[in-house]
């Protein structure tokens, strides 16, 4: 059996573009639900008042939930208490509608801090993804590529959508 990991960002930016947005997320469960394959997804507590009933539904499916700040802060510019405002936020926003704390978090950008760490530690996180593979990297590790696999359509039909 092969294991694939699939993740999506689920930015703060969505809510304030023209497209279908709650049609494009749909579509993603779908084709997760069809492949039965399960995400994480890492979304801005912003999305999740916004699409509520579409986050509560992945978190019943399985699909993880996990915490993209909330308005796609620069984590940078935060200090320890705006941090842990917006995480608060972001963890009640995530809490309600799916029914319990995130367990995970991805940084906007992926920029990071030490002090991102420590607050995360403090406040119960389980993981952090702020590992970017550069293209440089995926060239010269074909495991890195995607090929006609589900999460290469999922990607390519975001992409087509967004861009």
């Amino acid at each position: 059996m092969k294991k694939v990991i699939v993740f999506f960002d689920v930015e703060a930016d969505l809510v304030s573009q023209k497209g279908e947005n709650e049609k494009y997320l749909q579509t993603v469960f779908e084709i997760l639900e069809e492949k039965k394959m399960k995400a994480t997804l890492n979304t801005c507590g912003k999305v999740i008042e916004m699409f509520p009933a579409m986050f509560k539904k992945f978190a019943q499916a399985g699909h993880e939930i996990s915490s993209h700040a909330y308005n796609h802060e620069n984590i940078i510019e935060l200090d320890k208490k705006d941090l842990n405002n917006v995480l608060e936020k972001t963890e009640q926003a995530i809490k309600k509608t799916c029914g319990q704390k995130p367990v995970g978090f991805r940084s906007p950008w992926l920029y990071t801090k030490p002090l991102l760490y420590e607050v995360l530690s403090e406040r119960g996180y389980k993981w952090v993804s702020n590992k970017r593979i550069r293209r440089k990297e995926v060239l010269a590790n074909p495991s890195f590529q995607f090929s006609s696999s589900t999460a290469s359509k999922i990607s390519e039909f975001l992409m087509s959508t967004y861009l």
